[in-house]
């Protein structure tokens, strides 16, 4: 079943999970980090399954006024993780195999995603995300700072961006960019692009690009 434990509000969260999903949500109204944990683990014994379990709990540390959650990986383990925090903190998530929710956020936002999609949704603060996997699709919406993209990844949705946008790196599937109220640069190896403004929206694929309403 899944474990939730409680933190004091702190200016920044920090999680690393070697293997499973991070669902971070600014929907704490008490002032509280709280953190949920699904256990699966995978064992031809019950007792190997049970101790392998018992191996799989995240320890925490404090670094000043911040927090840091990290998963041990164990072999056979997965754990997944659902973070509420206040509203206005900010959160860096590092996570080798799993996918990276983020939603409701207006402190800063910094992800690195091995092997695994990455969705955020309404962040005021600005969103850095590095992504390593071809097949990683990335999607960003309601985002009122800057948006930095940087490595490799497969698709990419970006709507309703306030700040200045960078994709940065090799992208295997479809850009897609609708209502980018700053400056959008895209750069691969293959093809570089800018504008000033995107009040429509754009498609790059295989390095042909598609839009109206480019300024």
């Amino acid at each position: 079943p899944p474990r939730s434990t409680l933190f004091p509000y702190t200016t920044l969260f920090r999680s690393h999970n070697p293997w499973g999903a991070v669902s971070v949500a600014g929907s704490s109204d008490d002032g509280q980090v709280h953190v949920s944990v699904h256990k699966q683990v995978y064992a031809w014994r019950d007792s190997d399954a049970d101790e392998r379990a018992r191996q799989l709990q995240p320890a925490f540390s404090t670094q000043g006024s911040n927090v840091m959650l990290e998963v041990p990986s164990v072999n056979g383990g997965q754990a997944d993780l659902t973070i509420e925090m206040p509203h206005g903190a900010g959160i860096s998530v590092s996570a080798d195999h799993g996918d990276v929710h983020v939603s409701e956020l207006r402190g800063a936002v910094t992800i690195s995603a091995r092997k695994g999609d990455v969705d955020l949704s309404g962040i005021n603060g600005p969103v850095l995300a590095q992504v390593n996997n071809d097949d990683s699709d990335v999607s960003a919406k309601s985002v009122t700072g800057p948006f930095t993209l940087q490595g490799r990844a497969g698709d990419i949705s970006l709507s309703n961006i306030d700040g200045a946008v960078m994709l940065q790196g090799d992208f295997f599937g479809t850009t897609h960019a609708e209502q980018i109220n700053g400056p959008l640069r895209f750069e691969t190896s293959r093809t570089k692009f800018g504008t000033a403004r995107v009040d429509g929206e754009v498609s790059i694929e295989s390095g042909d690009l598609q839009g109206n309403k480019l300024l």
